[in-house]
């Protein structure tokens, strides 16, 4: 773990000086730079040139630093690192000329943190629509369809510390448990835990649980849209207090089916478009419940409920609506002129 975490903060800092590299040798010069937060070294390298070349600096603020170091990276508070990514994060504040934010809350945090905040906008992540379209119609149909008649339910991401996995597997348990044979559960992509999972679900007997390698973008929106139910899990904790931007949960609502989502988030795009069931973050029993009250619902119950998340992500995160967005931040802070704030 702490070789990972290690290795993680390396390649940060080595990316932030092939930026600065890379961005020096091109001419002529930008008219707004932007830097984003998966990595704050090479947001500060953003920041630095954007100083350097005497133009509007624009921060997309992606992670939370150096609070993901506290609750996913598992770094005490006191941690050198995360003493000096806290510094890093006040100084691309007090920097940047517009914030970009995929978080809905994020503006609060900032004003926590920087004591002159610059003006935020609210632009999430969001979906390819046509993508999503195709995969509904496809001839191939309910790809994920068990031929002995189980419920499928499905999740497609990453499988890592972050995304709360073994609450998911307990789950699965639970249900082989109380109606064996019922359900299937099929996890869709690779991550850092998986061996480890993989390994858990052998020695616990879990027939329930599939492993599925991952696949190009339009080939998941066609195995999300063949599962019966669809399932995401959180991990508690205070870095999502700001709220979050799953893309996996964007391309659920796509799809249109029911969703399953175990959360403490402060926003909850499932239940503003009523497009499942939420229930308390990492509660292996309430998504199994969550889980047998999706499967008992009608084949109209279920259908209804995804076209309320269809019609909910083509409104509100079509990917070409919120591009135009951010351009038009980036035109806006280019020609000296204040971007709207624009809040959740």
């Amino acid at each position: 773990m702490v070789g990972r975490r290690s290795g993680r903060l390396a390649t940060m800092f080595g990316f932030g000086r092939a930026f600065r590299g890379a961005v020096r040798a091109r001419e002529p010069g930008p008219d707004v730079i932007v830097g984003s937060t998966p990595s704050p070294i090479a947001a500060w390298a953003a920041s630095a040139e954007a100083r350097r070349r005497g133009v509007p600096f624009v921060l997309e603020v992606r992670d939370l630093w150096p609070q993901t170091l506290i609750d996913l990276g598992g770094y005490a508070r006191w941690h050198p690192g995360v003493l000096l990514f806290g510094a890093i994060e006040r100084s691309l504040y007090r920097r940047a000329d517009h914030v970009v934010s995929l978080l809905p809350h994020a503006e609060r945090h900032i004003a926590r943190v920087c004591a002159a905040p610059p003006r935020t906008t609210w632009i999430p992540n969001g979906v390819d629509l046509e993508l999503a379209r195709r995969a509904r119609t496809e001839p191939a149909g309910r790809t994920g369809v068990a031929p002995d008649g189980r419920f499928v339910v499905m999740y497609a991401g990453a499988h890592g510390p972050a995304n709360a996995l073994d609450a998911i597997l307990d789950a699965a348990a639970l249900l082989e448990r109380r109606r064996p044979g019922r359900f299937r559960v099929d996890l869709v992509g690779d991550g850092h835990d998986k061996d480890r999972l993989r390994r858990r679900v052998e020695s616990e007997g879990l027939e329930s649980v599939r492993f599925l390698d991952p696949v190009p973008k339009a080939e998941v929106y066609r195995l999300l849209a063949g599962a019966d139910g669809l399932i995401v899990n959180m991990n508690p904790g205070r870095l999502y207090r700001s709220g979050i931007s799953f893309n996996k949960l964007f391309d659920y609502l796509a799809v249109g089916r029911p969703i399953v989502f175990g959360t403490d988030a402060a926003n909850n795009p499932v239940a503003e478009a009523g497009a499942g069931v939420t229930v308390p973050a990492n509660d292996a029993a309430a998504l199994a419940a969550a889980v047998e009250h999706v499967a008992d619902l009608s084949p109209a119950e279920r259908d209804s409920i995804g076209s309320r998340a269809r019609a909910f992500v083509e409104e509100h995160y079509d990917i070409e609506r919120l591009a135009e967005r951010f351009a038009g931040v980036l035109r806006s802070v280019s020609a000296g002129q204040p971007a709207a704030s624009v809040p959740a």
